[in-house]
Parts: structure tokens; sequence; C-alpha cells
């Protein structure tokens, strides 16, 4: 009597652990709305992407080796040279020649 009580007292735990993760996985999981072009998640990666792709920045080339860099990442060297990197700057000051 008392196996089939612990039978059934473990088999109710693991039906109750069972029903709660699929309850979980049904909740997270995606449906239809979150392949449909109009959901307002995907809409709104779309417009993010079209913004940045918008928004043109100027490629200026590395003083030294010759790279092109946004400018808004490009170094300024001492001597007012643009570089794409702290080693090209050094580079430059030093008058080391590495450009490939």
């Amino acid at each position: 009597m008392q196996r089939i009580v612990i039978i059934v007292a473990v088999l109710y735990l693991l039906w109750r652990v069972l029903a709660a993760m699929g309850r979980r996985t049904v909740e997270s999981g995606k449906g239809a709305e979150d392949f449909s072009r109009f959901n307002a998640r995907s809409r709104d990666r779309r417009r993010a992407a079209k913004e940045r792709q918008a928004a043109n920045v100027e490629l200026i080339a590395c003083s030294h080796c010759g790279t092109f860099v946004p400018s808004d990442r490009a170094l300024k060297s001492s001597i007012g040279a643009v570089c794409c990197s702290p080693e090209c700057e050094t580079a430059l000051g030093s008058g080391a020649d590495t450009s490939a």
C-alpha cells in the first residue's frame, strides 16, 4: 500500500512539473503574429534598419595605410593627417612605412 501511495505521489509531481513546462512553452512560443510582416516588433526592426542605411557617413582614407574609415571614427594625428587606428597614427608620426 505504501508503494502505491509513493508511486502515485511521484506521478502527480511529475505531471505538475510537465504541465508547468508546457504552459511556459505555449506562453513564450511563437504564434502566427510573430511571423507576420505587419507585426509591430518586425516593423520597428525594419524601420530602424532603414534609418541606419539612410544615415550616409563619409569615408575618409587613412593617410598612412589607405584604409577607408567612417569620418566619425577617424583619428586626427598631431600633424593633421587622418588615421584609421592608433598604430597608424604612431607609425605616421615616426615615419615608418608599414603600408601594404
